[in-house]
């Protein structure tokens, strides 16, 4: 499974700015989006199981 950059992340979410989704992201995770990706507690969804 292809890992995506934040960058394209954005892009595939429609933001214009990668900052903006970080900032928002942060804002309801509670952690930043490099944290939350790192983080081995976090039972991530893939992309594909999301849309």
């Amino acid at each position: 499974m292809k890992q995506y950059t934040f960058s394209e992340i954005g892009y595939l979410l429609d933001y214009n700015n990668v900052n903006h989704l970080s900032r928002q992201f942060k804002e309801i995770v509670g952690m930043s989006m490099t944290e939350y990706k790192n983080s081995e507690e976090s039972k991530r969804n893939h992309y594909d199981e999301i849309i």
